[in-house]
């Protein structure tokens, strides 16, 4: 990634780094498929 900006042909102000581990991805995941469901049911 850091290769792929310095490279690159635009120009970035900044860039954030997020990590996380399986159980906190997991987490993440889950509760932003249930914003997309109650946002899609919205429609």
């Amino acid at each position: 990634v850091i290769a792929s900006l310095r490279h690159s042909l635009t120009s970035v102000k900044e860039v954030v780094f997020v990590l996380f581990d399986s159980q906190t991805f997991r987490a993440y995941s889950s509760a932003l498929k249930e914003i997309i469901e109650l946002t899609n049911e919205k429609d």
